[in-house]
Parts: structure tokens; sequence; C-alpha cells
């Protein structure tokens, strides 16, 4: 089970085309009390009804709360396309990005021109006004087909630092895989490098398909969303994260968890697609089974704690004063244990409870503890069959309240 919680409904995301099939959602947050032309959040995305790249174009809506969204009075979407020689599934628009210049208080809106009639993929910048007026920077990338610019997002870190991970094949073999790129203006890029930290590494049989930075603390989340064919979408793909900074941007590191593993039903239930957003809130795109492709918004799931089923002799110390022994595991996958229990006999085989899978180290973890021996150190085993031990302690109480252990 990935650390978010899938929405029960998608958003309600308006497109020029009528129909409400969005995907590559790119957000961004003004903060607290902070907005751009009225708004705090602004999505960059590109309607896709059913799946037909026609409508595939970029757009902007706006919100002020991350979860309903307009079209602000002034803007026309599609920002730009489709292409005059539109060919399905050869010449289109696609991947939008979006990003917030501070220098000239405007937004650039990244996005991708196939055009494979003629052997090119191009990356085009829509520079959007707070008053709404549109230049478009055309061409400021440009690869072949075969060597193509996938799902672009782009971080500025001030006038002069800008950053592009992007996905492209070959690279991990024959397949996909993440490549970065630096410029001074946003504009004019650098060659590919080749990032190291391979998705499959971590999750056998995925690749990155999309991609979404964002800068959190000292660190950059990149959202990857995954496929489970080395080179085109496939069913079955995760939303993963890796980390990585902007002093190192070619070294990724990814987290053991998904973010989102696929379900066998409801509205997402197909593909899992383009995600923006980091560990703390997550704006994604997906499917069912129809190809109904909507955008939906994910929060960390929240573990209520579970009342632990104690193995006699050991008993709750007090339920009323100290509460019952119980566990729960956060949103980054970390597991917590609480309570007072007695009566029991410390020793290297005396088992207080079992944990279940998903809540169980992966080798055997050790903390010390409260309790009422002498000395009042004791000492708690958890191992990863999930038998939590008291191994040192008292049977007049031992606490359970030991520092948390990842369960992965």
């Amino acid at each position: 089970m990935g650390s978010m919680s899938h929405p029960t409904n998608p958003l309600t995301t308006p497109t020029y085309d009528g129909s409400g099939q969005a995907v590559h959602p790119a957000v961004l947050d003004f903060g607290s009390g902070g907005s751009w032309a009225g708004y705090r959040y602004w999505m960059a995305m590109t309607p896709y009804p059913g799946g037909n790249d026609y409508y595939e174009n970029p757009s902007l809506l706006a919100s002020s709360d991350g979860q309903s969204w307009v079209v602000p009075s002034g803007i026309t979407n599609p920002l730009d396309g489709p292409p005059s020689d539109y060919d399905q599934w050869d010449n289109h628009m696609a991947d939008s990005a979006l990003v917030h210049d501070a220098g000239s208080d405007t937004l650039w809106v990244y996005y991708v021109e196939f055009h494979e009639t003629s052997n090119a993929i191009w990356v085009h910048c829509m520079e959007v006004s707070s008053s709404f007026s549109k230049t478009k920077h055309a061409r400021i990338l440009t690869t072949t087909a075969t060597n193509p610019i996938l799902s672009p997002t782009v971080v500025r870190e001030d006038a002069t630092h800008w950053h592009m991970w992007h996905t492209r094949y070959p690279i991990d073999g024959a397949n996909l895989g993440i490549v970065y790129r630096a410029s001074s203006d946003g504009l004019t890029w650098g060659d590919a490098q080749v990032c190291t930290g391979l998705v499959r590494t971590t999750f056998p049989a995925h690749y990155p398909w999309h991609v979404h930075a964002e800068v959190v603390g000292n660190a950059v989340e990149i959202v990857v969303s995954t496929t489970t064919n080395g080179t085109s979408p496939a069913p079955g793909g995760k939303i993963v994260k890796a980390s990585t900074t902007v002093a190192s941007p070619t070294a990724l590191t990814f987290e053991a968890w998904a973010l989102l593993d696929p379900l066998s039903s409801g509205w997402d239930s197909n593909y899992l697609y383009r995600a923006s957003g980091n560990s703390s809130r997550l704006w994604y795109s997906a499917c069912n089974t129809a190809l109904n492709w909507r955008i939906g918004y994910a929060v960390p799931s929240v573990d209520v704690w579970q009342q632990a089923t104690l193995r006699n002799p050991w008993v709750d110390y007090d339920q009323l004063t100290y509460g019952f022994a119980a566990f729960c595991k956060d949103a980054d996958g970390w597991v917590h244990l609480r309570g007072l229990i007695k009566n029991g006999t410390p020793g290297s085989g005396s088992i207080c409870l079992n944990l279940p899978t998903g809540y169980r180290p992966d080798k055997r973890w050790v903390a010390q503890v409260p309790s009422a021996a002498s000395p009042a150190i004791g000492r708690i085993d958890v191992t990863a069959d999930g038998d939590v031990i008291v191994v040192v302690g008292s049977s007049a109480w031992t606490s359970l309240c030991v520092p948390p252990f990842y369960a992965p």
C-alpha cells in the first residue's frame, strides 16, 4: 500500500473542450497569504478526453484552496495548439510544466510538441503575465523522436540558475531513464546529463515515465510516475519519490516505498500518470479502464492507533491512566509503539505481541526503554517476523514507547 490515500473522486477541472478530462498537472502554490493574479494556486495541464491527443494542449487553471479549480477571467485556453499539421499520435502537444519567474513576475508554461513526421520533438515555453498577455518562446529545446524529451519539469533556483529534469530513452539499456539539464535563463539549456539511480533498482520492472520536481526544504523531491513497459506507458505503474539537491542534481535516491500504488477499481484504476507536488500533497492524473482521464488530489494516509493483542501473561498496566498497548505507521513508513505493560517475565523468549505484515522491520531492531527494573533501563527487540520481545525489563511495568523504526 502506498503512503498516500487515493481520493474516492477526482477533482473538477474545467477544460476548453468541455469534457473535464485532463492530465499532466503542474501546480504552483504561492503560500499562505500569497497569490498571483488573485489566486494562491495555479495549475498547468492538458485536456485528454478519452485519450484524444488533438485536445492535449497547454491550459491554465487557478484555485484558492488547491481543490476547487476555475478558468480565471482573462485566460483563454488552450494557450497554444493544436499544431496546424496535427496528426494523431505523431504531431501533437503534451507534457506541461509550470514555473513562476520572480524577476518578471510571470508564469512560464513549458510544454512539448511531438512532430514525429519530421523526426523532431520540441519544447516550447509560453510566458504569461499577470494581465494574461502571452509571449511564446518557441523551440527552446529540440531532439529527435528516437531520442525524445518526455515530461520536462523545471525548478527556478534564482535568476541565473534553472534546473530541468525529464525522461527519455534509451538510457537504462534500451529503456527510459531520467536526465538533467541546466540553464542560466530558463530558455537556453545545456546538454543532457544522465542521472544516477534507477527506478527499477528499488521497484523491479518499473521505469520512469513522467516526472515533477519541487524544492522541499534543502532538498529537491522528484515525483516519478512509473510504467511497467521500458519505452511506453502501461498499466500497473506506481507514483514514487526520488530525492536530490540542486548542488548534485544528477544523484537520485529513490525512497523504498511508493506514494501511490495501483488500484483494481475506481476512477484511477488503470494508469497512474503525471503527478505534481510532493510527499505531503499530490495532484496526479490517472484513468480507469474506459480511458476517462482525470486529476485527483492525494494526501498522506492517516494510520490510526491499533490496539495490540498482548500475549499471556503480559497485560496492560493501567488502560485508564496509560492507555492500551498499540501501534501505528506514519505516512513516511515509520512504525510507532506505545503503552505500559506488566506481569510477564522478561527474557530472550518473552514475546509480548506480534506486529502484522507491513509493520515489521526488515532486520531485528533493538531499543532501550524505561522500566521498573534496577537499573531502570529495559530492552525491547522487534524481529523481522514481527515479534516484540521484552528482553530486559520488569514484570512490575515495562514501557513500549520505543523510538520509531522503518517498515518497508
